[in-house]
């Protein structure tokens, strides 16, 4: 009785220990062969709508975490529609270049997630598109500063081919650089290593005590 009771414990204790965790942003860049290009933008819309990055490691943490969870418990069509009047703000925060000139992005898809557990963050995919007029060579790509991490990887299209670049891990809203997509800079496996250690390190602490007290739980239940 008194492991089950402890069990149960830690069973709440990662629901809680995973509530409002602000997660970095995911972009994905393709070119297309008709020279057009698509980014999706994987992201907790409503942490990006009231200004909560990931320097926040709980929504509950910032001073705007009641308007967060205003927008977290909105039906998809309704933050869809809140999110119209954002959309300027979120879409000045960001920077995309081919070429070395600033492309304007133009919202083709946003995909919302329904409300489900409300103490959980939210899945949106917005995807974005660019037309160019030329092939591009050269790519460059920022994320909102306030929006903390986020990570980028991109890919020059073709059917039933693999073609995504290495996953960037672009810290405290820093720009990805100059992208030369033709000659690719390696990362060397000491970057590599450090990349994913770090990682790794804001993964579990202190934002993966729900994968420690998850261990934990199994080794009692068992």
């Amino acid at each position: 009785m008194l492991i089950r009771k402890i069990l149960f414990l830690l069973l709440f204790l990662v629901g809680f220990a995973r509530a409002d965790v602000v997660k970095p942003a995911l972009v994905e860049i393709s070119i297309f062969e008709n020279k057009t290009v698509e980014i999706e933008i994987d992201l907790s819309l409503e942490a990006a709508m009231t200004g909560i990055g990931t320097q926040y490691k709980n929504t509950t943490d910032a001073p705007t975490s009641a308007q967060y969870d205003e927008l977290r418990a909105l039906e998809p069509t309704m933050l869809r529609e809140r999110f119209k009047d954002f959309e300027s703000q979120f879409l000045n925060s960001l920077k995309f270049a081919v070429n070395g000139q600033t492309q304007t992005l133009i919202l083709t898809n946003a995909k919302l997630d329904i409300v489900g557990y409300k103490k959980r963050p939210r899945k949106t995919i917005l995807t974005y598109q660019v037309q160019l007029s030329e092939w591009p060579k050269t790519l460059a790509w920022r994320y909102g500063k306030v929006y903390g991490d986020s990570a980028l990887r991109y890919q020059v299209y073709k059917k039933d081919e693999y073609n995504w670049s290495q996953w960037q891990w672009l810290r405290s809203g820093n720009p990805s650089g100059v992208i030369d997509i033709n000659h690719p800079e390696p990362l060397s496996a000491v970057q590599r290593f450090y990349q994913f250690t770090s990682i790794g390190f804001d993964h579990v602490i202190p934002l993966g005590w729900d994968h420690i007290l998850f261990i934990i739980g199994m080794a009692l239940s068992s």
